[in-house]
């Protein structure tokens, strides 16, 4: 095969790719002018789950801890008590719903810091519910992949507005219930004593959904980590072309080891853009790149039982579902997988973070905005004891 028709061959194939993820994203029942488009009954998923329970802990007994933080809130666009402007908020119960009902936060006391001998760990776990509309069911809502995030809000001082640090972050599937499980405990200092936590869903419907989340303390298993030091540095929810860097900056003391960047980034918008195309992230830190990347995620053929409202369509004999299509750093029904930078080659002071996504595309006027959505924390354990020889 010679270069010019290789290279035909891979723009065909670039080709398909784009525009089986453009037929594709679209929920099934949405308007299609392509004779193979059907409009199937949603596949049978598995039950939504319930609130969670906390499961047995082998050795563990009754010292696994579970604290339910939110209980299947509801967040839905413009719901019935919901706030009618942006910036308004609206008491609920304990509750506290921003965003035009996008947004719930809630302050409460978790279990006082705990000593670093008992090698605490947290697990995080999140459920999110589609709720049924009368008037159209057994269809949601809200049956389009939504990304939704849980977070605890940090105070910072000095005048300065309170930033998030974002815990887990996540994208509905096509109309059914998912559950999402992480790690947190490098998150350990900031989930102690009162804190204020934030449950944010990107629906724009009514009703929309239910979000649960957990957190639960199991000492003796933390392994080697011994937490000790949460920074937030940014949390962008809207890095664009004309805004594409953005930064920010902390002290790393003396005493602390094991310094790392975790950042999560996420690509959205038009059918043809960020959401589909990988961008190049670039990594600086005090002005010298450390690091450069691709968020791309492939997985999206194996959580088709959380999309039973996707569309689907019949491509060389093959059923392929909206759901199936690589995107950039997400699936439905999945959690986000933190992008984990270690950083060992830092000294104690002061340092600067930047991140750059590099060609976002220039949006139509006529198309959603291409965006990504991208926050960064820093975190760093107390350093282990020299031994004694």
């Amino acid at each position: 095969m010679s270069a010019g028709t290789r290279g035909a061959a891979l723009a065909s194939g670039a080709a398909l790719v784009v525009a089986l993820a453009t037929a594709l994203a679209a929920p099934v029942g949405a308007a299609s002018g392509t004779a193979a488009a059907r409009s199937p009954q949603p596949v049978r998923s598995s039950p939504a789950p319930q609130s969670p329970q906390t499961p047995p802990s082998a050795g563990a007994g009754e010292r696994v801890r579970s604290i339910t933080i939110f209980d299947r809130v509801e967040l839905s666009f413009e719901g019935p008590d919901a706030p009618k402007t942006k910036d308004a908020t609206a008491p609920r119960g304990e509750l506290l719903i921003r965003d035009r009902g996008q947004t719930a936060d809630r302050t409460l006391r978790l279990p006082p810091e705990p000593d670093a001998r008992e090698a605490m760990s947290v697990t995080g776990l999140v459920i999110v519910e589609p709720i049924v509309d009368p008037k159209l069911a057994p269809r949601p809502g809200d049956p389009w992949t939504r990304v939704g995030s849980v977070a605890v809000v940090m105070p910072m001082g000095g005048g300065r507005p309170p930033l998030q640090v974002e815990l887990m972050r996540f994208v509905t599937g096509f109309g059914a219930a998912s559950r999402y499980e992480a790690d947190l405990t490098p998150f350990l200092p900031v989930l102690w004593g009162e804190r204020t936590f934030r449950a944010h869903l990107d629906t724009w419907k009514a009703p929309g959904w239910r979000v649960t989340f957990e957190l639960r303390y199991e000492p003796g298993a933390a392994g080697i980590r011994r937490p000790t030091m949460v920074v937030p540095l940014f949390d962008e929810p809207r890095v664009t072309r004309g805004a594409s860097v953005v930064q920010g900056s902390f002290t790393l003391l003396p005493g602390l080891d094991r310094p790392r960047l975790r950042i999560l980034t996420t690509g959205h918008g038009s059918e043809l853009g960020d959401e589909f195309r990988p961008r190049t992230h670039v990594v600086r830190v005090d002005g010298v790149e450390v690091a450069r990347w691709r968020p791309w995620r492939e997985d999206g053929a194996g959580s088709r039982s959380s999309s039973p409202w996707a569309e689907r369509r019949t491509v060389d004999g093959r059923e392929v579902w909206a759901s199936d299509a690589d995107r950039s750093g997400w699936v439905p029904g999945r959690i986000v997988e933190p992008f984990i930078l270690p950083l060992d080659e830092l000294r104690p002071g002061s340092h600067r973070v930047e991140v750059e996504v590099i060609d976002i595309r220039a949006t139509p006027e006529d198309q959603p905005p291409d965006h990504w959505r991208l926050s960064a924390c820093v975190v760093a354990d107390e350093a282990w004891p020299k031994p004694v020889r």
